[in-house]
Parts: C-alpha cells; structure tokens; sequence
C-alpha cells in the first residue's frame, strides 16, 4: 500500500478529478460545462490544469467528439472508483433511532401539548424507546435555559427568537373566536356573522405572555384605535378556553387548538373573527451547540411530521391565507393560576 504524504495531495486540486469524469463520460467540453454548471472557458481552463497534474493531453479532438489518450483510458476506472468511495464515504449517515439512549428536556407550549402531545411521544415510544422525554411548561426564561444547557428544546414558541438561537417553524395558524353556547353572541357566532361592534361590546380575555405569546387581538384592534374591554388576562391560550366556558368572556384562539380539542365539550361555539390579526407562529427552538446531535435531529423531524401530518388530518391549513400583519405588542399579564381543569378544556362548533 502506498504512503499518503497529507502534504503533498492537499496542494492537490482534487476537485479536478470531477472535472475529468465528467469529460471522460460526456466526452464533450460543451456537455461537461452544462453538467458542472460551469462556463466553457472555466472548464477548459481546469482542462489545462488536468493536463499539468497529469503531464498527459488525456483528451484529443475526434471525428464530432473528444477521444481519450491511452493515459486518460487508463485513469477513467480508477478515478470513477474514487469518487464513488468519496461519495459513500461523505454521504450523511442516517442514525438509528432505537440506538439513541438519553435523557431530554423540553419545554412545551400548552397549545402544541394538546394538540400534538400524544402523537410525538406515541411516535418517540414506538421508533426511539431509548428517548426519555421529560417535558415542562414553555415560560418565559426558557431560552435562557436553551443557552445554559438545563433545556434542550423548545415547541411552540410564538415570538421573535434570539439571533444567538437556532428556529424553524413549523406552523402558522389563525386565530378564530370562541364563545360560550350560552353566551349573547353564540347565535351570531353559529351562523359565522358576528360584527365588529357586538364583538368588542363583550369583555375580552387577553392571551400574552412576554418573551412566549404575544396579544395579537389587541395589537390588530390598537392599529384601529380600538380598545376592547378586558374582563380576563391569561398566559395560554388553553387557560383562555378554560376562562371562556360558562361565561360571557370571549377569546381567540389558534385552529390547531379547536381541531385537538373539538371532539371534547360541544357548549363553546367558535367564529371568524372580524378582524385581520397576525398569524400564529409556532417555532422549534434550541442551541447551535446542539445542531450535530443525532437524538434532537430526529425528534426535530419528528414533531414536523407529527405536526404534517394533523393538519392533513384534521384540516387545519399549516399556511394560513395571506394576512396583513398588525403590529405585535407584548403587553405584560399577570401570572394567573391555571383554572381547575385548566389542561383539557374540550371544543367544537355546535352545529346550526
């Protein structure tokens, strides 16, 4: 077996060997340029290098097409055999999720918990048993935890991410109104026609949380120089839902949400809203320092298909129509309690 000199094959252009079997396969300069992307005065002067590396013309004008010389018939086999083992070799391996044995930490959005809980840690018990996902509530300090290690990935996160951090969304939603079956507007509200007037003559609950959710109902009504009355302030939209039920409270929520929870409590009625408000975007987020980490790549991927794949199923467009975005505001809420049963507050739309 021969020595490799590192030395002397890094002063080597091996690129130049792709050069040479796709010449050696096309044997046109003007076919070789259009499979490299290349210029035609660009591969022949890598052509001129070739020749120099090799001490060889390796390719002469034919009768309509370039010919190999002897020494350019002898090299073809073997740099093609080298390019294919450069291919297997730098091809991504794919990792075995039944391998991977950890322990992660993730931090939840209570509408991404509902709405696709059960569907990821189904898919991760299935494919990745070795996978222990220990979940928590999605607060505002999170990020700062992404950044100190204690918090390895974040679902459902509605709000501008730190250039310092790594995001992906992976929905956008709307967000629908939500009343009581008893509320004054229901009737309004089952044949889809409630106004702007009877709409802000209600008192309203004000979803936010600074850092995580921002209120998008009062950003889209201050750019009317409107202001709704407020009868509630939540930090999630699932405790807006709880706030709602049996009351004459009304909130919007996002339409994953109403497709999770839909088949559970038939007494809210849902609407359009009559106002254009900014989409809901919900985001993976996590550390640069985490980006070659096998394990979280395949559960990135993962709530991605998860999250395909309920909207295929239960119909929520991942892509809501083009709105014109209202200005976010984060407006600071007090840190309510939970409700009671604050965590399963079913939905549906009562039938007209």
């Amino acid at each position: 077996m021969h020595k490799i000199d590192p030395a002397a094959l890094s002063r080597k252009n091996l690129a130049l060997l792709i050069v040479f079997d796709v010449v050696a396969e096309m044997r046109s300069v003007t076919l070789a340029a259009e499979r490299l992307s290349l210029s035609q005065p660009a591969l022949s002067h890598s052509l001129g290098k070739l020749r120099q590396l090799f001490g060889d013309r390796l390719f002469v004008r034919g009768r309509g097409t370039l010919m190999l010389t002897p020494r350019a018939e002898a090299l073809a086999p073997a740099v093609r055999r080298l390019l294919a083992n450069a291919t297997s070799i730098l091809r991504p391996v794919r990792p075995d999720p039944a391998t991977f044995d950890r322990d992660l930490r993730i931090a939840v959005s209570d509408a991404c918990r509902l709405a696709l809980g059960e569907a990821v840690l189904r898919r991760v018990r299935d494919r990745a048993p070795g996978l222990r996902l220990q979940v928590g509530p999605l607060e505002a300090g999170s990020e700062a935890r992404l950044a100190e290690g204690s918090l390895d990935l974040v679902i459902g996160k509605d709000a501008p991410v730190p250039r310092a951090l790594r995001s992906i969304e992976i929905h956008r939603d709307r967000l629908v109104g939500v009343v009581a079956a008893s509320h004054a507007l229901a009737g309004r509200a089952r044949a889809n026609a409630v106004t702007l007037d009877a709409w802000i003559a209600h008192p309203h609950v004000a979803v936010s949380m600074p850092g995580v959710i921002s209120d998008r109902v009062g950003a889209a009504l201050a750019a009317l120089g409107i202001r709704r009355p407020i009868g509630e302030r939540a930090t999630s939209f699932v405790q807006a839902l709880s706030s709602v039920a049996g009351q004459s409270l009304v909130a919007a929520v996002p339409t994953l949400l109403v497709a999770a929870l839909r088949p559970s409590l038939p007494d809210l009625v849902t609407f359009d809203l009559p106002v254009r408000t900014a989409p809901v975007r919900q985001r993976l987020v996590w550390h640069p320092s985490t980006d070659s980490h096998a394990d979280l790549s395949w559960l990135r991927e993962t709530i991605r298909a998860v999250v395909h794949d309920a909207a295929a199923t239960d119909r929520v467009d991942p892509a809501a129509p083009p709105v014109v975005e209202q200005p976010i505001v984060d407006q600071p809420a007090p840190a309510w309690p939970m409700p009671p049963g604050g965590d399963a507050v079913p939905l549906d739309r009562p039938t007209a």
